[in-house]
């Protein structure tokens, strides 16, 4: 093993190298988001170029704004990053005010708000500020409407490639009329990787079938257009492999030069003239060389899911699925053989093969016409010879980014092997009939073949369609990066320490990296917590009993995001805490009012966690999902010694009429011995007023809607003599949450006030008798203890 682990090391320096590094790097360098000195409350002027061809979605475009200059109060600030700008397609049409649309290059200036990307102080959660400065992104800009962007002429990179980015308009002027809304959404997002023009449901569906790598310009997209453009120059020598090289970068460049596309071009290039050069065993070394160019010029690169996933896929090639192509190649090579007039002479084991396979097909189907043989048989080797490789591709990059993939999705797609075996062969035929389209739709022929290339577009996603109805998902916890390494290591072991077929004990890995994400939390024996999220504008909060059991109040929701689905916060945030939690299960799901910043994340919790009941009074419920029961006033249950009884609401309201959506939140209070926690849902006065006599004192009060002005009144807070309240609200929100004037009222009343915009996730943790409260610090990324003496009242 040693003799061999040396020769692999000789042989491959550049991958050893690559590999090492990279280790390294992930080991010691942090991606650190650099400062800016801007007052987020102050317009900023703002001159940039567009530096990725501008994305036409339904209600925005959307672009990427490479600064030239930035000021605040008439003076230049220097600012390292982009900019996202999101213009609202509000009047004026901006395809009318927009003439010619905008393009890559073009200089525009613009006065408006910088905002901070949301992030969420939450245990599991990334911090997505971080997550998009490893594209270099740092702020954000919304304008509402076109009439807000003076343009201004080109950048002088912009005037070099004017000519490339008209005609790719010109193109998708013209995919925008021939295909329909599913044909152009296929076509935009798979050849020129505008993935952006892509729905939640076309995202759910690609993620359910495991193939969101083929919406995302990469290895696999470049390949083929350089196997297209080799095709057609083949015959052209040199000139034929420089044309080749020309087009590949073109195409990258076309598609926005994003980090997954550059990597893949440095890599096909390598290895494309490696192999002009006979030197096609280097295949690792090219790979390796192409990482460590992309890790000179971005170090924050290695920490891309894209990065990780492209590598990861292409080593798993080199290393797993390359060694066997000999023999692929011997048993494709024995059907092509087949009674034809070639002589073996070879006697190499490989040969072997080749020749029991031809002699196996001669000595059963010698009955047939000779000529009838060799037209069948030869494009039937070449077929299976793809085939083989397709699965072999398939197995071994499912095998070996499991880990991974689980721990950006948290999906375990059982059938993840099949839907790629069955829908890469399209997406193959795809990629270079979009490109034969791109080159040529000005042709009379272009409509003819766009409407070739739609229909053929169109059975895909009716396959696709298909396959989701076949689907098997599991949702499971995020691998620890000790697991996953280990996983890595036991893989690697088993598959080359083990001689022949024994190597199939490697298949055993997964089955352990099952059982290590089946393993449930360790809790405190009578211990409860219950637990404030860091949602933004929303609620959610999580319980965890005594005897380990797990519940949530609300499943928080989002109002309005151009950048986040409707199920951002269940997916994102509320899911990913219960399964940093390493919450299996829960017991129940208790909906206080059918407001979406309450409700918005429940369907996906429902899909990714068995639910043992849910609670609710008011709340749209449909026939499927688990069992219900509706909640009023007088209503109690009991769970692992935690008393629970419902206050609010009852019928009708005191006027005889019936309560709004926030009144009628259901109101429960939480006892654990001596300690009491009230749940106050989004109520406001008029309901506190009416139920102030079945209110007593509190340990800790949850602040009805959110701190809102028109909640929290002097007589609730004189009933409840909370000694902390807590808050759930987004940063900078549009309502003001929470109010100075409930602040005030906290302050008067001598009561502590606690909220998720400063301290981030909120935790109390109780025996019954005695409670600490803690907050989530994302620098310390760990629960720190806050002593109540630190409070200010209402503060």
């Amino acid at each position: 093993m040693l003799h061999r682990l040396k020769t692999f090391c000789l042989f491959n320096p550049c991958f050893v190298l690559a590999a090492v590094a990279s280790t390294i790097l992930g080991g010691c360098y942090e991606v650190t988001r650099p400062q800016v000195r801007l007052e987020d409350d102050r317009l900023t002027e703002v001159e940039g170029w567009i530096s990725q061809p501008p994305q036409v979605l339904d209600d925005h475009i959307y672009l990427e704004l490479q600064p030239l200059q930035v000021k605040q109060h008439g003076e230049l600030i220097s600012y390292p990053g982009r900019l996202a700008v999101y213009i609202s397609s509000s009047n004026p049409d901006p395809e009318t005010y927009f003439n010619p649309p905008l393009g890559y290059g073009e200089i525009l200036s613009l006065n408006s708000f910088l905002e901070e990307p949301p992030y969420y102080a939450i245990p599991g959660v990334a911090d997505f500020r971080q997550a998009l400065w490893t594209r270099g992104i740092l702020h954000r800009v919304r304008l509402k409407s076109p009439r807000q962007v003076e343009r201004k002429g080109f950048h002088p990179r912009g005037r070099l490639l004017r000519p490339l980015f008209g005609y790719a308009q010109s193109f998708h002027n013209f995919v925008q009329k021939s295909f329909n809304t599913n044909q152009l959404k296929l076509v935009l997002s798979v050849f020129l990787g505008q993935n952006k023009i892509l729905e939640e449901k076309d995202f759910n569906l690609l993620k359910t079938l495991g193939i969101y790598h083929l919406f995302v310009v990469s290895g696999f997209h470049v390949s083929i257009i350089v196997l297209f453009l080799h095709w057609c120059f083949r015959r052209w020598g040199l000139p034929g492999r420089m044309l080749t090289v020309a087009g590949l970068w073109t195409y990258v460049i076309l598609v926005g030069a994003g980090l997954p596309a550059v990597r893949a071009g440095i890599m096909m290039t390598l290895f494309y003239l490696l192999l002009g050069f006979g030197l096609s065993r280097q295949f690792l070394n090219a790979l390796g060389i192409s990482a460590l160019l992309m890790l000179a010029v971005s170090p924050a690169a290695l920490f891309s899911s894209g990065f990780q996933f492209s590598y990861l896929c292409l080593a798993t090639i080199g290393l797993f699925v390359l060694p066997y192509q000999l023999q692929v190649q011997s048993l494709s090579g024995g059907f092509q053989d087949a009674f034809t007039q070639r002589l073996s002479v070879d006697r190499a084991d490989s040969a072997r093969l080749r020749r029991s396979v031809r002699f196996f097909l001669e000595e059963k189907f010698h009955f047939w016409p000779r000529q009838l043989s060799v037209f069948f048989l030869c494009p039937s080797g070449r077929v299976l010879g793809y085939l083989l490789s397709l699965i072999l591709c398939s197995c071994f990059i499912q095998l070996l980014t499991l880990p991974v993939s689980l721990y950006y999705t948290n999906r375990w797609v059982w059938t993840q092997w099949f839907a790629n075996l069955v829908l890469v062969p399209f997406f193959t035929l795809l990629v270079p009939a979009c490109l034969v389209l791109f080159l040529t739709f000005w042709l009379p022929t272009g409509p003819i073949l766009a409407q070739l290339l739609g229909g053929y577009a169109e059975g895909i996603l009716h396959l696709m369609t298909s396959l989701e109805h076949m689907s098997w998902v599991t949702y499971l916890r995020q691998p620890e990066p000790s697991e996953i390494m280990i996983y890595f290591l036991l893989f690697l072991s088993a598959y080359y320490l083990l001689p022949g077929k024994t190597k199939v004990v490697a298949l055993i890995t997964p089955v352990w990296l099952w059982l290590m994400l089946q393993q449930p939390a360790s809790h405190p024996q009578g211990k409860l917590s219950v637990t404030m999220l860091d949602v933004g504008q929303g609620e959610s909060i999580h319980i965890r009993y005594p005897n380990g059991m797990d519940a949530l109040i609300d499943t928080g929701g989002l109002f309005y995001s151009p950048e986040e689905s409707n199920q951002f916060v269940g997916e994102r945030l509320v899911s990913r805490y219960l399964w940093q939690e390493k919450s299996l299960r829960l017991n129940y799901v208790l909906l206080t009012h059918p407001h979406s910043d309450h409700i918005q994340g429940y369907d996906f919790i429902r899909q990714a966690f068995p639910v043992g009941r849910l609670f609710f009074h008011d709340f749209p419920t449909r026939q499927d999902g688990p069992p219900r029961r509706q909640l009023q006033e007088g209503d109690s249950f009991s769970i692992a010694g935690v008393e629970h009884l419902v206050l609010h609401p009852q019928g009708l309201g005191p006027m005889g009429n019936h309560w709004d959506t926030n009144d009628n939140s259901l109101v429960v209070q939480l006892q654990y011995k001596d300690f009491k926690m009230l749940f106050t849902g989004d109520i406001e006065q008029a309901a506190e007023q009416y139920m102030a006599s079945k209110l007593g004192p509190v340990t800790v009060l949850k602040a009805a809607h959110h701190g809102a002005r028109t909640s929290n009144s002097r007589q609730l807070l004189e009933r409840t003599q909370p000694r902390l309240a807590i808050i759930s609200a987004g940063r900078k929100n549009l309502f003001g949450h929470p109010s100075s004037e409930t602040l005030r009222r906290f302050r008067e009343a001598g009561v502590p006030v606690m909220a998720t915009p400063q301290w981030g996730t909120l935790r109390i943790e109780t025996d019954g008798f005695q409670w600490q409260v803690f907050h989530y610090s994302m620098q310390e990324e760990r629960f720190r203890e806050v002593e109540l003496t630190e409070l200010t009242a209402g503060q």
